[in-house]
């Protein structure tokens, strides 16, 4: 290592050293065998020889670009002269599911509007804030501060007279993140030897893509190299490409980027983008919710206009119910009874279900009574406005079921977690297995430790109730399903 190179990786040290000393605050509420965990991933970082990390204080004092001409301008440490490397940064975050083009195709289409071609395609992400995470959950306060330094940077190069700035600090449903970019090819080098072209060649030739993407890989084969997304699993296993998608989106993860810059003149614009060094999954993704819809278990009715209307229009609240005047005739009540799930394949979200037949019985009025938003699934689905009366830590009713289901039926009431979220669902056992397009579902939501009734917003809570609905239908298989298994 020569002495240039010493002097980059004492100074990349140097500035890491200045984060150790700040006091994180933010691990206050995590479990105890969690918290060691994630402040070593941090520790590492803040230790690292080769990556500062971008929670660092005025990170743009230490900063400065080196200006490359056609390659880009690229972000360096200020001093070095001898020895220019990129400034590479570091943090820990988690890849949004929207937005994720990091497949072994990007997002490339031979007729695309611009007429771009294969070896111009960038495999992007965007990196948020780590959401609901018991371990690394205390990251999500560092980024804010990762995000302020990244926008002092951009600054560090002043915009000229009518110039844009793109940024790679970006927006995904209404909050920043940072838009993650890697060049899937690499212009062939004529001093590479033998070896090298040899390998770079087969595994471009390998690189796997769509039948119609092969003549065009072909020809981006003729001058440039497959470059692999530099991303590895918990283990430090490079992470196929076929596997890029099922692995990284949704992942946690640790990454080292640089960023550069980029002056278009024509279109007067000053672009800054990200190049991922290296993606580490800390805790792989969760398995995407299927939608029950989509397996036929739980299907609508399509063939009528007024079901489509009722879709997309949720029905009132049972306040602006035309029948909100009739008696109540029934009530459904919840026993903690442990049922074990039987299902084909683990799901590790679900803890327990509890399951039983409930008894339609006047309700007594001692109960403490609660009017919270609940969500009915079914032909009519949408958010419903529920009186509830709760009576001790075991049992729960809802009242006015005969707007809710058919009359003079038997509800099946069930507790589940997933997540530590506990939802109670009210449903027709019957009509889910005899008649399913047309079964209805009431999920209540309550706080884990009592039955205390809590809102449901379905832009939270819908992915648990698809959850749910996809174990129960694999539980209580349609009467069909069931003889025919048993057959």
């Amino acid at each position: 290592m020569s002495a240039s190179d010493d002097s980059n990786l004492t100074s990349i040290a140097s500035i890491n050293a200045s984060v150790s000393g700040l006091a994180d605050e933010s691990g206050s509420d995590l479990v105890s065998d969690a918290a060691p965990k994630c402040s070593s991933v941090v520790e590492k970082l803040k230790e690292s020889a080769v990556a500062v990390y971008a929670v660092t204080p005025n990170l743009a004092a230490r900063a400065e670009f080196f200006f490359g001409g056609a390659t880009g301008d690229v972000a360096i440490l200020k001093g070095e002269v001898d020895n220019v490397s990129e400034l590479v940064l570091s943090g820990v975050f988690e890849i949004d599911r929207q937005g994720f083009f990091m497949g072994a195709e990007g997002r490339y289409s031979p007729k695309n509007a611009f007429s771009r071609d294969f070896v111009d395609t960038k495999l992007t992400c965007n990196l948020v804030a780590v959401q609901r995470d018991a371990v690394y959950g205390s990251t999500k306060d560092d980024f804010p501060l990762i995000i302020s330094n990244i926008r002092a940077l951009e600054k560090i190069i002043a915009l000229k007279k009518g110039e844009t700035l793109v940024s790679c600090v970006r927006e995904s449903r209404g909050l920043p993140c940072i838009r993650l970019s890697h060049a899937l090819f690499a212009k062939k080098d004529d001093g590479d030897d033998a070896d090298t072209v040899a390998h770079n060649e087969n595994a471009t030739a390998a690189w796997p893509v769509q039948n119609h993407l092969k003549e065009a890989l072909e020809r981006a084969a003729s001058t440039h190299y497959v470059s692999p997304l530099p991303a590895f699993d918990a283990n430090g296993v490079a992470i196929h490409p076929v596997d890029y998608h099922r692995m990284l989106c949704g992942a946690i993860v640790q990454v080292h980027f640089a960023l550069f810059h980029y002056s278009i003149k024509g279109d007067k614009k000053s672009i800054f983008v990200t190049a991922a060094c290296e993606i580490r999954v800390l805790r792989a993704p969760l398995l995407a919710p299927c939608n029950p819809l989509k397996r036929g278990g739980l299907g609508y009715d399509t063939s009528t206009t007024a079901n489509k209307k009722a879709r997309l229009c949720p029905a009132a609240s049972l306040e602006g119910d035309p029948h909100r005047d009739l008696e109540e005739s029934s009530y459904c009540r919840v026993h903690l009874y442990q049922l074990r799930l039987r299902t084909h394949r683990p799901l590790p979200v679900f803890s327990v279900i509890y399951s039983v037949m409930s008894s339609l019985s006047p309700a007594p009025d001692n109960g403490i009574r609660y009017r919270v938003w609940g969500f009915l699934f079914g032909p009519r689905s949408g958010p419903r406005r529920l009186d509830l009366r709760v009576f001790g830590n075991d049992d729960i009713r809802i009242s006015g079921t005969q707007y809710l289901f058919a009359a003079d039926v038997e509800i099946t009431t069930s507790r589940v977690e997933v997540e530590h979220r506990v939802y109670i669902m009210f449903f027709d056992l019957a009509r889910h297995q005899a008649q399913r397009a047309d079964a209805s579902y009431v999920f209540v939501r309550v706080r884990t430790s009592h039955m205390t009734p809590l809102h449901i917003r379905a832009e939270d809570d819908l992915q648990d109730i698809l959850r749910v609905l996809l174990v129960l239908a694999n539980q209580f298989p349609a009467v069909g399903e069931r003889d025919s298994a048993s057959t």
